[in-house]
């Protein structure tokens, strides 16, 4: 609908005291710091009733996602989020002036890490993840035990990101679904992945399609099926 950081935050602050709202779809407006200051107030509700959290295209950068991100932490009904085509990890180059910032991905990556972590479905294709934001985030998947999807489809994880991928898969043992096309990634890295799915047991399906792969890491993926059979869908 276009509407203004300053609506959004109105609605986000009106939807309060409705305890039946399971869904929140907040895509295609435009949200700020008065919107994520509403947000993070809404999903740290200790009674707070939504399941699913979608903002898609919704202008959401790195210090605004980080900001309710945060308080996601201490949320516990929310399980499937989707942040698609907002300007996540677009502040990665502001390092060198900030070098302790965190950058949205990496605030995900903490919460991933939490204990009791509940989030199931995470969404986040069509952002600029890369670099420390997409090894942190990657890295985060070796432990944790809720999540079952994860679209990171049109990023670019490229070649540390992907290799830290595919370590984190050789001990995730609940992710089903992982979405990694469009993602720069090559051949070592590649070859890094087919071992993790390889060694992973609970992926059933994996889309790499439209990454610089080559020779070498097609031939790493072509091993995927001839080991693991029909347990893992892969593209």
């Amino acid at each position: 609908n276009a509407l203004t950081d300053k609506g959004v935050a109105a609605i986000l602050e009106a939807i309060v005291p409705i305890k039946t709202l399971k869904i929140l779809n907040i895509s295609r407006n435009k949200m700020d710091d008065d919107a994520a200051d509403a947000l993070a107030a809404y999903v740290k509700l200790d009674d707070c009733p939504c399941k699913s959290l979608i903002m898609q295209v919704s202008d959401v950068d790195d210090f605004e996602g980080e900001r309710f991100v945060r308080c996601l932490m201490e949320n516990q009904s929310i399980t499937e989020i989707d942040l698609s085509d907002n300007l996540i990890g677009a502040a990665e180059n502001m390092r060198t002036v900030i070098p302790d910032m965190c950058t949205c991905s990496e605030a995900f990556a903490e919460m991933l890490e939490v204990k009791g972590c509940i989030l199931k479905k995470l969404t986040l294709a069509w952002n600029t993840i890369r670099l420390s934001s997409s090894i942190r985030l990657c890295q985060s998947l070796r432990n944790n035990t809720s999540l079952t999807f994860l679209d990171l489809s049109y990023n670019s994880l490229s070649y540390d990101g992907g290799e830290a991928l595919g370590d984190a898969l050789l001990e995730n043992s609940t992710l089903c679904h992982l979405d990694i096309s469009s993602n720069n990634i090559n051949a070592s890295a590649t070859f890094t992945i087919s071992t993790g799915i390889i060694e992973n047991k609970s992926l059933t399906r994996v889309i790499i399609s439209n990454n610089p792969i080559g020779e070498a890491g097609a031939q790493a993926l072509m091993q995927v099926p001839m080991t693991v059979g029909a347990r893992c869908n892969l593209t």
